[in-house]
């Protein structure tokens, strides 16, 4: 009759196992996810999760987080997180993605201590200490730290506004700007003034309005009008002066206000 093996040698062969997937986990080049996604695996990448992952299930383990289906080579996205249900392209990717539901941040940066769940986190953060800007614009020649950031910016040169609401039908180059702007549609306005209870959708456009409470120190000497601060009141003087300080570059049309300016190349020249 043959022995079984003992259990502490399978625990340990386990836990090699997923020493090793945490290590090329760490090792992993940041160049392999975009800004917008997980990375797609190639062959060798899908074919080495898929013996891992063989090895974990023969040797007994188990994730409870992680869904049964086994990884589809032609695919890639059989791999389910059970809490949220988000698929991944490997088992790589939903580890790394599990330490948004954890909370885990393995990864510190040396120079002001704020940690990260994942190297390209990391890396992209760093760039804010050195400055380094590796992408930039083939256009107008702005630099940026990251690619993302890059092709936001260039929606500026093209007026692609590819996020829609769905409510208004008006388009945004951002989806951060959409989201923002949906608070509008809301029923609910979630800021309320406690002078005079007026209720606002966004918490910048009730500071705004509570400093219409405050001493309006800014007084106009030619009309006497009062302002809370000294920019309106800059800006209230140029009806007295007839200053226009903003030029359209096209037309040569003269503003008194930027955003006159940028209303006027939007309606003439777009």
């Amino acid at each position: 009759e043959q022995e079984e093996p003992e259990l502490p040698q399978i625990t340990k062969e386990l836990q090699e196992v997923k020493q090793l997937v945490l290590k090329q986990e760490t090792d992993a080049s940041t160049d392999q996810e975009s800004d917008f996604g997980e990375a797609e695996p190639n062959t060798e990448q899908i074919y080495s999760q898929n013996l891992l992952v063989a090895e974990i299930r023969d040797q007994g383990g188990n994730d409870s987080s992680v869904s049964e289906n086994p990884i589809d080579t032609d695919t890639g996205t059989s791999v389910k997180c059970s809490l949220c249900g988000k698929s991944f392209w490997n088992r790589y990717s939903l580890k790394r993605h599990l330490r948004v539901h954890s909370g885990e941040r393995p990864y510190p940066c040396k120079t002001c201590g704020k940690r990260f769940t994942d190297t390209s986190g990391l890396t992209k953060h760093m760039r804010i200490h050195t400055g380094e800007k590796r992408f930039s614009c083939d256009i107008c020649g702005k630099s940026f730290s990251e690619c993302g950031n890059l092709k936001v910016h260039k929606r500026t040169h093209t007026g692609e506004r590819p996020y829609p609401c769905e409510t208004c039908g008006k388009s945004f180059s951002q989806k951060s700007a959409l989201k923002y702007h949906m608070e509008t549609h809301k029923g609910d306005k979630m800021f309320s003034c406690r002078t005079c209870g007026r209720n606002f959708n966004h918490s910048d456009s009730l500071l705004k309005h509570t400093k219409t409470h405050a001493g309006k120190t800014a007084t106009c000497q030619t009309c006497g009008k009062s302002f809370s601060e000294n920019h309106t009141l800059n800006v209230h003087m140029r009806t007295h002066t007839g200053e226009k300080p903003f030029s359209c570059k096209l037309c040569g049309k003269r503003f008194s206000q930027n955003s006159n300016l940028m209303s006027h190349k939007r309606s003439s020249h777009m």
